[in-house]
């Protein structure tokens, strides 16, 4: 009935939208005549709601906030303001948070800062330092994706700051690790290499094997960068546990691969070869084409190394089929790059021959 009047859409799923006038209609036609008593005891009841329902939608990635933030928007705002006025705090930390984060993955940073400065507020009113650090955290996040790293830094000092009980300390840690990431880009290698410690000391201490995992990624691309490979192998080989013992096939292949360019860095081909071949096997079993074809290239660059040609040119052309296949240019390109070098040096040996034979 309400759908054929065109008070409400149907949305499909038992969800129906309120025509966009009817609430200001209700509003100006008949809540005037309800008592402010009875009203507050409405609002109560509806920021009550739309709280339970922010707080589920918060920590949800962008993909599955959309449909509820284009139904409820309206709402999670109406109740935040209505939050704020009756003094419900819980509620309006939680529609406050969930704004706030979905401002964030939208890239609305100037909304998102205001909400998340305004959290941090109502926490340090209300003495809820985990609020309080969580809110500045998330505020040294948002700077950094701006490459504010000056303000970024300044947020998340403020956030470790607080003194947080000890179940609260994984919270510690991510600010840690982001901070190490600052240090990291500043090239303070040394700064970054304490704070990644600081965080790790916390996840270890933990158990908290996916932060650990992290900070040791973040440590191994410190050392390359350092051109420290044996401290980068020890950093592969730890997160490699974490990820066999979680079972993480995919993961493991990506290790796998990193320590056999370790190792063909420092011309190690044997074992080169056999973390590639060990990556090589899970990709092709999980179908991973674009992947194999990176370990491919890599097979085929050790074999170049080591100046056998023929099977360097196997590896390459297998590479390239996938590459072109899947319309990679770049990965191409590449490609035809490596086999060029190898006519090249095919092409000298051949007149080094031929010089000699002459003679």
């Amino acid at each position: 009935m309400f759908s054929t009047a065109g008070v409400l859409r149907d949305r499909g799923q038992a969800i129906y939208e309120m025509h966009p006038l009817l609430t200001s209609y209700l509003r100006a036609a008949w809540l005037p005549s309800i008592a402010s008593e009875q009203r507050d005891s409405w609002a109560y009841g509806f920021v009550h709601v739309m709280g339970r329902v922010a707080d589920q939608f918060a920590l949800r990635g962008l993909d599955e906030q959309r449909p509820g933030y284009h139904c409820q928007g309206a709402n999670f705002h109406y109740a935040m303001r209505e939050a704020e006025r009756l003094g419900m705090s819980v509620e309006y930390r939680a529609l406050l948070q969930a704004l706030g984060s979905y401002a964030w993955h939208e890239r609305h940073y100037k909304r998102a800062t205001d909400l998340f400065e305004r959290l941090a507020e109502n926490g340090e009113v209300s003495g809820e330092k985990k609020v309080e650090a969580m809110a500045y955290h998330q505020l040294g996040i948002i700077a950094q994706e701006q490459r504010n790293l000056e303000a970024a830094e300044e947020w998340y000092r403020k956030a470790l700051a607080i003194k947080l009980p000890p179940d609260s300390q994984l919270d510690a840690a991510g600010t840690y690790h982001q901070l190490g990431m600052i240090a990291q880009e500043r090239r303070d290698f040394q700064g970054a290499g304490a704070m990644y410690r600081q965080a790790l000391a916390i996840t270890e201490k933990q158990g908290y094997d996916r932060g650990a995992a992290l900070t040791y990624h973040q440590l191994r691309r410190l050392a390359q960068e350092r051109q420290e490979f044996s401290e980068a192998e020890q950093w592969y080989r730890r997160s490699l546990t974490i990820k066999e013992k979680q079972q993480d096939l995919q993961g493991a292949s990506s290790t796998y691969h990193q320590l056999g360019r370790i190792a063909q860095e420092q011309r190690d081909y044997e074992n080169a070869e056999l973390w590639y071949r060990k990556s090589l096997k899970i990709k092709e079993e999980q179908g991973n084409e674009l992947e194999a074809a990176v370990t491919y290239h890599g097979l085929g660059r050790i074999a170049e190394e080591r100046g056998d040609f023929e099977v360097a040119k196997t590896w390459y052309h297998k590479a390239l089929h996938i590459f072109e296949k899947r319309s990679d240019e770049e990965g191409a390109a590449g490609i035809y790059h490596q086999l060029g070098r190898i006519a090249q040096k095919q092409a000298t040996l051949r007149q080094l021959k031929h010089g000699i034979g002459r003679r």
